[in-house]
Protein backbone atom coordinates (compact mmCIF):
# COMPACT_ATOMS: atom_id res chain seq x y z
CA UNK A 1 0.00 0.00 0.00
CA UNK A 2 1.47 3.72 -0.63
CA UNK A 3 3.22 5.16 2.01
CA UNK A 4 0.63 8.28 1.69
CA UNK A 5 -2.56 5.80 2.63
CA UNK A 6 -0.93 3.30 4.80
CA UNK A 7 -3.68 2.39 7.00
CA UNK A 8 -6.72 2.53 4.56
CA UNK A 9 -7.95 -1.14 4.55
CA UNK A 10 -7.66 -1.02 8.80
CA UNK A 11 -9.73 1.87 8.72
CA UNK A 12 -12.89 2.02 11.07
CA UNK A 13 -14.34 4.90 10.15
CA UNK A 14 -13.34 7.49 6.73
CA UNK A 15 -13.01 11.01 6.73
CA UNK A 16 -13.28 13.27 4.10
CA UNK A 17 -9.13 13.66 4.00
CA UNK A 18 -9.05 10.09 3.72
CA UNK A 19 -10.79 10.16 0.56
CA UNK A 20 -9.44 13.14 -0.96
CA UNK A 21 -6.26 11.47 -0.04
CA UNK A 22 -7.04 8.13 -1.95
CA UNK A 23 -8.83 9.66 -4.85
CA UNK A 24 -6.91 12.48 -5.75
CA UNK A 25 -3.82 10.00 -5.32
CA UNK A 26 -5.10 7.41 -7.28
CA UNK A 27 -5.40 10.53 -10.13
CA UNK A 28 -2.01 11.88 -9.88
CA UNK A 29 -0.80 8.24 -9.80
CA UNK A 30 0.58 8.22 -6.23
CA UNK A 31 -2.02 5.23 -4.97
CA UNK A 32 -1.30 2.56 -7.53
CA UNK A 33 -3.59 0.22 -9.32
CA UNK A 34 -2.99 -2.63 -7.12
CA UNK A 35 -3.66 -0.61 -4.03
CA UNK A 36 -7.15 0.81 -5.21
CA UNK A 37 -7.82 -2.95 -6.47
CA UNK A 38 -7.57 -3.99 -2.74
CA UNK A 39 -9.26 -0.68 -1.71
CA UNK A 40 -12.40 -1.82 -4.03
CA UNK A 41 -12.33 -5.43 -2.79
CA UNK A 42 -12.44 -3.73 0.79
CA UNK A 43 -15.53 -1.82 0.08
CA UNK A 44 -17.51 -4.76 -1.36
CA UNK A 45 -17.25 -6.37 1.94
CA UNK A 46 -17.46 -3.60 4.00
CA UNK A 47 -19.28 -0.89 2.98
CA UNK A 48 -19.65 2.51 3.61
CA UNK A 49 -22.07 4.67 6.06
CA UNK A 50 -24.50 7.17 4.47
CA UNK A 51 -21.91 10.01 5.54
CA UNK A 52 -18.98 8.12 4.01
CA UNK A 53 -20.97 8.22 0.71
CA UNK A 54 -21.54 11.68 0.87
CA UNK A 55 -17.43 12.40 1.87
CA UNK A 56 -16.33 10.22 -0.60
CA UNK A 57 -18.46 11.77 -3.48
CA UNK A 58 -17.45 15.00 -2.49
CA UNK A 59 -13.72 14.11 -2.68
CA UNK A 60 -14.98 12.52 -6.51
CA UNK A 61 -16.23 16.49 -7.24
CA UNK A 62 -13.11 17.78 -6.32
CA UNK A 63 -10.57 15.86 -7.93
CA UNK A 64 -11.89 18.21 -10.73
CA UNK A 65 -13.63 21.29 -11.61
CA UNK A 66 -17.31 21.90 -10.30
CA UNK A 67 -18.84 24.50 -12.39
CA UNK A 68 -20.53 27.84 -11.11
CA UNK A 69 -24.00 29.03 -11.87
CA UNK A 70 -24.03 31.28 -9.16
CA UNK A 71 -24.60 34.72 -11.54
CA UNK A 72 -27.57 32.94 -13.02
CA UNK A 73 -30.68 34.23 -11.06
CA UNK A 74 -32.81 31.00 -12.38
CA UNK A 75 -32.76 27.38 -10.50
CA UNK A 76 -30.56 25.03 -11.84
CA UNK A 77 -31.79 21.53 -12.61
CA UNK A 78 -31.41 18.20 -13.57
CA UNK A 79 -32.11 14.67 -14.00
CA UNK A 80 -30.66 11.37 -13.94
CA UNK A 81 -31.85 7.99 -14.59
CA UNK A 82 -31.22 4.38 -14.14
CA UNK A 83 -31.30 3.45 -17.64
CA UNK A 84 -33.53 1.50 -19.48
CA UNK A 85 -34.63 0.71 -22.94
CA UNK A 86 -36.68 3.48 -25.28
CA UNK A 87 -35.55 5.74 -22.39
CA UNK A 88 -35.43 9.22 -24.08
CA UNK A 89 -36.92 11.12 -21.58
CA UNK A 90 -33.74 13.38 -20.93
CA UNK A 91 -34.21 14.63 -24.81
CA UNK A 92 -37.69 15.92 -24.07
CA UNK A 93 -37.44 17.07 -20.22
CA UNK A 94 -34.63 18.76 -20.62
CA UNK A 95 -35.77 21.47 -23.26
CA UNK A 96 -39.07 21.06 -21.75
CA UNK A 97 -37.17 22.81 -18.31
CA UNK A 98 -35.63 25.00 -20.09
CA UNK A 99 -38.42 26.36 -21.90
CA UNK A 100 -40.16 27.04 -18.45
CA UNK A 101 -37.51 28.90 -17.64
CA UNK A 102 -34.93 26.90 -15.82
CA UNK A 103 -31.05 26.22 -16.64
CA UNK A 104 -30.74 22.53 -17.33
CA UNK A 105 -26.71 21.24 -17.80
CA UNK A 106 -26.65 17.93 -18.19
CA UNK A 107 -23.90 15.57 -18.75
CA UNK A 108 -25.01 12.47 -19.93
CA UNK A 109 -22.94 8.62 -20.81
CA UNK A 110 -22.92 6.63 -23.94
CA UNK A 111 -24.97 3.28 -23.66
CA UNK A 112 -24.05 0.96 -20.52
CA UNK A 113 -24.91 -2.76 -20.22
CA UNK A 114 -28.10 -3.66 -22.05
CA UNK A 115 -29.42 -0.06 -21.69
CA UNK A 116 -28.81 2.90 -24.67
CA UNK A 117 -26.65 6.03 -23.74
CA UNK A 118 -28.38 9.69 -24.57
CA UNK A 119 -24.69 11.02 -25.57
CA UNK A 120 -24.98 7.95 -28.54
CA UNK A 121 -28.27 9.00 -29.80
CA UNK A 122 -27.64 12.96 -29.97
CA UNK A 123 -24.26 12.10 -32.04
CA UNK A 124 -26.72 10.61 -34.42
CA UNK A 125 -27.61 14.20 -35.20
CA UNK A 126 -25.39 15.27 -38.07
CA UNK A 127 -22.47 18.21 -36.36
CA UNK A 128 -23.75 17.45 -33.07
CA UNK A 129 -20.40 17.95 -30.63
CA UNK A 130 -20.87 15.58 -27.68
CA UNK A 131 -17.86 17.36 -25.73
CA UNK A 132 -17.26 21.06 -25.56
CA UNK A 133 -15.49 23.49 -22.93
CA UNK A 134 -16.71 24.11 -19.69
CA UNK A 135 -16.84 27.24 -20.37
CA UNK A 136 -18.92 27.12 -23.76
CA UNK A 137 -20.91 24.51 -22.17
CA UNK A 138 -21.56 27.10 -19.24
CA UNK A 139 -22.18 29.59 -21.93
CA UNK A 140 -24.98 27.70 -23.96
CA UNK A 141 -27.28 27.12 -20.68
CA UNK A 142 -26.98 30.85 -19.80
CA UNK A 143 -28.04 31.52 -23.51
CA UNK A 144 -30.19 28.91 -24.33
CA UNK A 145 -31.27 27.17 -21.10
CA UNK A 146 -30.10 23.64 -21.54
CA UNK A 147 -26.66 22.12 -23.03
CA UNK A 148 -26.10 18.10 -22.82
CA UNK A 149 -22.85 16.85 -23.56
CA UNK A 150 -20.55 13.70 -22.23
CA UNK A 151 -18.20 13.81 -19.55
CA UNK A 152 -15.21 15.42 -20.18
CA UNK A 153 -11.69 15.27 -18.25
CA UNK A 154 -12.21 18.29 -16.19
CA UNK A 155 -15.33 16.70 -14.70
CA UNK A 156 -14.76 14.25 -12.11
CA UNK A 157 -11.54 12.41 -13.52
CA UNK A 158 -11.31 10.31 -10.14
CA UNK A 159 -14.90 8.86 -11.34
CA UNK A 160 -13.68 8.21 -14.71
CA UNK A 161 -10.58 6.22 -13.70
CA UNK A 162 -12.11 3.99 -10.41
CA UNK A 163 -15.22 3.71 -13.08
CA UNK A 164 -12.98 2.27 -15.60
CA UNK A 165 -10.92 0.00 -12.73
CA UNK A 166 -14.34 -1.13 -11.18
CA UNK A 167 -15.22 -2.55 -14.78
CA UNK A 168 -12.17 -4.09 -15.68
CA UNK A 169 -12.74 -5.85 -12.11
CA UNK A 170 -16.23 -6.80 -12.63
CA UNK A 171 -17.05 -4.81 -9.23
CA UNK A 172 -19.81 -2.37 -10.50
CA UNK A 173 -22.12 -4.02 -7.82
CA UNK A 174 -21.91 -1.32 -5.27
CA UNK A 175 -24.13 0.95 -3.58
CA UNK A 176 -21.92 3.35 -2.21
CA UNK A 177 -19.47 3.33 -5.35
CA UNK A 178 -22.86 3.32 -7.66
CA UNK A 179 -23.98 6.77 -5.99
CA UNK A 180 -20.36 8.16 -5.93
CA UNK A 181 -20.34 8.21 -9.49
CA UNK A 182 -23.70 9.00 -10.67
CA UNK A 183 -24.10 12.26 -8.45
CA UNK A 184 -20.53 13.40 -7.94
CA UNK A 185 -21.32 14.09 -11.95
CA UNK A 186 -24.43 15.54 -11.13
CA UNK A 187 -23.14 17.73 -8.36
CA UNK A 188 -20.54 19.04 -10.30
CA UNK A 189 -23.13 20.19 -12.68
CA UNK A 190 -23.70 23.02 -10.26
CA UNK A 191 -26.84 22.48 -9.82
CA UNK A 192 -29.26 23.12 -7.34
CA UNK A 193 -31.84 20.67 -7.55
CA UNK A 194 -32.43 16.60 -9.07
CA UNK A 195 -35.11 14.91 -9.86
CA UNK A 196 -33.95 11.39 -9.82
CA UNK A 197 -35.79 8.60 -12.07
CA UNK A 198 -34.86 4.98 -10.82
CA UNK A 199 -36.41 2.42 -13.24
CA UNK A 200 -37.56 -0.89 -11.56
CA UNK A 201 -38.64 -3.73 -13.54
CA UNK A 202 -36.69 -6.80 -16.00
CA UNK A 203 -35.15 -4.09 -18.22
CA UNK A 204 -33.83 -2.22 -15.33
CA UNK A 205 -30.70 -2.68 -13.35
CA UNK A 206 -32.96 -2.39 -10.13
CA UNK A 207 -34.84 -5.10 -10.38
CA UNK A 208 -36.78 -5.34 -7.86
CA UNK A 209 -39.35 -2.28 -5.11
CA UNK A 210 -36.85 -2.78 -2.59
CA UNK A 211 -33.91 -2.56 -4.98
CA UNK A 212 -34.89 0.82 -6.47
CA UNK A 213 -36.16 2.09 -3.03
CA UNK A 214 -32.73 1.58 -1.12
CA UNK A 215 -30.65 2.93 -4.22
CA UNK A 216 -33.09 6.28 -4.70
CA UNK A 217 -32.82 6.93 -0.37
CA UNK A 218 -28.96 6.52 -0.15
CA UNK A 219 -28.64 8.93 -3.61
CA UNK A 220 -31.26 11.59 -2.18
CA UNK A 221 -29.23 10.99 0.76
CA UNK A 222 -25.71 11.79 -0.59
CA UNK A 223 -27.20 14.79 -2.48
CA UNK A 224 -28.79 16.53 -0.04
CA UNK A 225 -25.55 16.02 2.33
CA UNK A 226 -23.61 17.66 -0.67
CA UNK A 227 -26.36 20.89 -0.70
CA UNK A 228 -28.41 19.84 -3.71
CA UNK A 229 -32.16 19.29 -3.07
CA UNK A 230 -33.40 15.63 -4.22
CA UNK A 231 -36.49 14.16 -5.17
CA UNK A 232 -36.79 10.40 -6.03
CA UNK A 233 -38.83 8.81 -8.63
CA UNK A 234 -39.24 5.56 -9.54
CA UNK A 235 -41.20 4.45 -12.55
CA UNK A 236 -41.54 1.26 -14.60
CA UNK A 237 -38.67 -0.82 -16.60
CA UNK A 238 -40.84 -3.88 -18.16
CA UNK A 239 -41.34 -2.98 -21.20
CA UNK A 240 -39.93 -0.54 -23.71
CA UNK A 241 -41.09 3.04 -23.03
CA UNK A 242 -42.26 4.77 -25.39
CA UNK A 243 -43.12 3.44 -29.66
CA UNK A 244 -39.20 3.37 -30.22
CA UNK A 245 -36.04 2.05 -29.22
CA UNK A 246 -32.86 2.37 -30.59
CA UNK A 247 -30.45 5.51 -31.48
CA UNK A 248 -31.65 7.67 -34.53
CA UNK A 249 -35.47 6.56 -34.07
CA UNK A 250 -35.32 7.59 -30.35
CA UNK A 251 -33.94 11.28 -31.17
CA UNK A 252 -37.04 11.53 -33.63
CA UNK A 253 -39.79 10.14 -31.71
CA UNK A 254 -38.35 13.03 -28.87
CA UNK A 255 -38.74 15.89 -31.38
CA UNK A 256 -42.20 14.40 -32.31
CA UNK A 257 -43.25 14.47 -28.45
CA UNK A 258 -41.41 17.98 -28.53
CA UNK A 259 -44.38 19.00 -30.97
CA UNK A 260 -47.46 17.62 -29.73
CA UNK A 261 -47.26 14.13 -30.75
CA UNK A 262 -45.52 12.85 -28.00
CA UNK A 263 -46.58 8.53 -26.92
CA UNK A 264 -48.94 8.76 -23.66
CA UNK A 265 -46.33 6.31 -21.27
CA UNK A 266 -43.12 8.80 -22.76
CA UNK A 267 -45.31 11.70 -21.48
CA UNK A 268 -46.84 10.73 -18.40
CA UNK A 269 -42.78 10.19 -16.96
CA UNK A 270 -41.79 13.44 -18.72
CA UNK A 271 -44.44 15.35 -16.88
CA UNK A 272 -44.10 13.76 -13.84
CA UNK A 273 -40.57 14.59 -13.42
CA UNK A 274 -41.18 18.09 -14.47
CA UNK A 275 -43.48 18.14 -12.07
CA UNK A 276 -40.85 16.70 -9.05
CA UNK A 277 -38.69 19.37 -10.08
CA UNK A 278 -40.71 22.27 -10.24
CA UNK A 279 -42.50 21.29 -6.76
CA UNK A 280 -38.87 21.10 -5.40
CA UNK A 281 -38.47 24.85 -6.09
CA UNK A 282 -41.14 25.69 -4.47
CA UNK A 283 -43.61 26.53 -7.16
CA UNK A 284 -47.11 25.16 -8.28
CA UNK A 285 -47.32 22.96 -10.84
CA UNK A 286 -49.47 23.87 -14.06
CA UNK A 287 -49.48 20.86 -16.53
CA UNK A 288 -51.35 22.78 -18.57
CA UNK A 289 -48.54 25.21 -18.57
CA UNK A 290 -46.09 22.62 -19.67
CA UNK A 291 -48.60 21.64 -22.08
CA UNK A 292 -48.61 24.97 -23.88
CA UNK A 293 -44.83 25.62 -24.06
CA UNK A 294 -45.29 22.09 -25.83
CA UNK A 295 -48.37 22.84 -28.11
CA UNK A 296 -46.56 26.55 -28.86
CA UNK A 297 -43.17 25.08 -30.22
CA UNK A 298 -41.44 26.55 -27.42
CA UNK A 299 -40.04 23.60 -26.17
CA UNK A 300 -39.17 22.02 -29.57
CA UNK A 301 -37.39 25.28 -29.69
CA UNK A 302 -35.17 25.05 -27.10
CA UNK A 303 -33.92 21.81 -27.98
CA UNK A 304 -33.19 22.81 -32.14
CA UNK A 305 -31.27 25.91 -30.40
CA UNK A 306 -29.00 23.79 -28.41
CA UNK A 307 -28.36 21.13 -30.76
CA UNK A 308 -27.40 24.15 -33.47
CA UNK A 309 -25.30 25.61 -30.72
CA UNK A 310 -23.46 22.17 -30.58
CA UNK A 311 -22.76 22.54 -33.95
CA UNK A 312 -25.83 20.22 -34.93
CA UNK A 313 -28.26 20.47 -37.72
CA UNK A 314 -32.10 19.03 -36.91
CA UNK A 315 -32.81 19.62 -41.10
CA UNK A 316 -29.44 17.42 -42.06
CA UNK A 317 -30.88 14.62 -39.41
CA UNK A 318 -34.37 14.94 -41.35
CA UNK A 319 -32.34 14.77 -45.04
CA UNK A 320 -31.20 11.03 -43.46
CA UNK A 321 -34.23 9.68 -43.14
CA UNK A 322 -33.99 7.22 -40.89
CA UNK A 323 -37.37 6.14 -41.26
CA UNK A 324 -36.78 4.55 -44.74
CA UNK A 325 -36.94 1.14 -45.61
CA UNK A 326 -33.98 -0.81 -43.95
CA UNK A 327 -33.55 -4.54 -43.42
CA UNK A 328 -35.98 -5.05 -40.53
CA UNK A 329 -36.95 -8.15 -38.59
CA UNK A 330 -40.64 -7.94 -37.36
CA UNK A 331 -41.70 -10.32 -34.68
CA UNK A 332 -45.20 -11.60 -34.78
CA UNK A 333 -47.84 -12.85 -32.75
CA UNK A 334 -48.03 -16.52 -32.77
CA UNK A 335 -51.35 -16.73 -31.62
CA UNK A 336 -54.83 -15.07 -30.42
CA UNK A 337 -54.44 -13.47 -27.25
CA UNK A 338 -53.18 -10.30 -25.10
CA UNK A 339 -49.43 -9.90 -24.82
CA UNK A 340 -48.97 -10.60 -21.47
CA UNK A 341 -45.05 -9.99 -20.55
CA UNK A 342 -41.97 -8.64 -22.31
CA UNK A 343 -38.33 -9.43 -21.72
CA UNK A 344 -37.00 -6.02 -22.17
CA UNK A 345 -33.41 -6.70 -20.93
CA UNK A 346 -32.98 -9.40 -23.78
CA UNK A 347 -34.54 -6.62 -25.98
CA UNK A 348 -31.77 -4.12 -25.22
CA UNK A 349 -29.44 -6.81 -25.83
CA UNK A 350 -30.84 -7.74 -29.08
CA UNK A 351 -30.70 -4.09 -30.03
CA UNK A 352 -27.23 -3.73 -28.54
CA UNK A 353 -26.06 -6.71 -30.95
CA UNK A 354 -27.67 -4.78 -34.26
CA UNK A 355 -26.03 -1.58 -33.57
CA UNK A 356 -27.46 0.71 -30.46
CA UNK A 357 -24.92 -0.15 -27.58
CA UNK A 358 -22.07 -1.87 -27.52
CA UNK A 359 -22.93 -5.17 -25.21
CA UNK A 360 -22.06 -8.27 -27.85
CA UNK A 361 -21.65 -5.68 -30.67
CA UNK A 362 -17.86 -5.09 -32.04
CA UNK A 363 -18.74 -2.91 -34.87
CA UNK A 364 -19.78 0.48 -33.15
CA UNK A 365 -23.01 2.47 -33.32
CA UNK A 366 -25.50 1.94 -35.98
CA UNK A 367 -27.10 5.34 -36.01
CA UNK A 368 -30.31 3.39 -37.99
CA UNK A 369 -30.37 0.58 -35.92
CA UNK A 370 -33.47 0.65 -33.50
CA UNK A 371 -36.85 -0.80 -32.45
CA UNK A 372 -40.63 -0.05 -33.14
CA UNK A 373 -43.25 -1.78 -30.58
CA UNK A 374 -46.33 -2.10 -32.09
CA UNK A 375 -48.39 -3.26 -28.97
CA UNK A 376 -47.32 -2.82 -25.83
CA UNK A 377 -48.32 -5.39 -22.37
CA UNK A 378 -52.76 -5.36 -21.83
CA UNK A 379 -52.64 -4.78 -26.07
CA UNK A 380 -54.85 -7.33 -27.84
CA UNK A 381 -53.20 -9.50 -30.43
CA UNK A 382 -54.57 -11.40 -33.18
CA UNK A 383 -52.08 -14.40 -34.80
CA UNK A 384 -49.93 -12.83 -37.19
CA UNK A 385 -49.63 -9.10 -36.07
CA UNK A 386 -46.58 -7.19 -36.06
CA UNK A 387 -45.39 -6.99 -31.89
CA UNK A 388 -41.98 -5.88 -32.35
CA UNK A 389 -39.75 -4.91 -35.90
CA UNK A 390 -36.28 -4.35 -35.31
CA UNK A 391 -34.19 -2.87 -37.93
CA UNK A 392 -30.64 -1.71 -38.80
CA UNK A 393 -28.19 -0.98 -41.27
CA UNK A 394 -26.71 -4.48 -41.76
CA UNK A 395 -28.84 -7.13 -43.25
CA UNK A 396 -26.55 -9.76 -41.76
CA UNK A 397 -27.41 -8.93 -38.10
CA UNK A 398 -31.00 -8.66 -39.02
CA UNK A 399 -31.21 -12.14 -40.79
CA UNK A 400 -29.72 -13.34 -37.30
CA UNK A 401 -31.86 -12.26 -35.28
CA UNK A 402 -35.05 -14.53 -35.22
CA UNK A 403 -34.10 -16.98 -32.56
CA UNK A 404 -33.40 -14.60 -30.03
CA UNK A 405 -36.15 -11.78 -31.35
CA UNK A 406 -39.28 -14.30 -31.32
CA UNK A 407 -38.69 -15.62 -27.66
CA UNK A 408 -38.86 -11.58 -25.98
CA UNK A 409 -42.80 -11.87 -25.36
CA UNK A 410 -45.52 -14.02 -23.82
CA UNK A 411 -48.80 -13.45 -24.86
CA UNK A 412 -51.73 -14.99 -22.58
CA UNK A 413 -55.04 -16.17 -23.42
CA UNK A 414 -56.58 -14.53 -21.20
CA UNK A 415 -56.97 -9.89 -20.94
CA UNK A 416 -54.39 -8.57 -18.65
CA UNK A 417 -53.78 -5.69 -16.70
CA UNK A 418 -52.10 -2.50 -18.29
CA UNK A 419 -48.27 -2.18 -16.73
CA UNK A 420 -48.37 0.29 -14.15
CA UNK A 421 -45.83 3.37 -15.28
CA UNK A 422 -45.30 5.16 -12.14
CA UNK A 423 -44.44 4.04 -8.83
CA UNK A 424 -43.24 7.03 -7.00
Amino acid sequence: MSSLFPNILSKGKYTYSDFKMLTSGYVSGDIQESDMEDWIKHIFKRGMSTKESALYTKSIIKSGQKIDFSELDAPIVDKHSTGGVGDKVSLVLGPLLAAYGYHVPMIVGTSLGHTGGTLDKLCSIPGYRPYLELDEFKNIVKEIGISIMGQTKEICPADRKIYELRDRMNMIDSYPLICGSIMSKKIAEGIDSLVLDIKTGNGAFMHSMDMAINLGNLLKKIGELNGVKVHVAITDMNQPLGIYSGIACEVQESIDALNGNGDSDLMDVVYHLAKSIILLNDEEFDKEKLQELINSGKAFNKFNNMVEAHGGSLDEFHNKNYHSVKPTHVVRAHENGFVKSYSTKTIGEVLSSIGSGTLGNKDGIDDWSGLKVYKKIADKVIKGDPVLEFYCSSEEKINNLSKEANKIFEISERATKKQKLIYQ
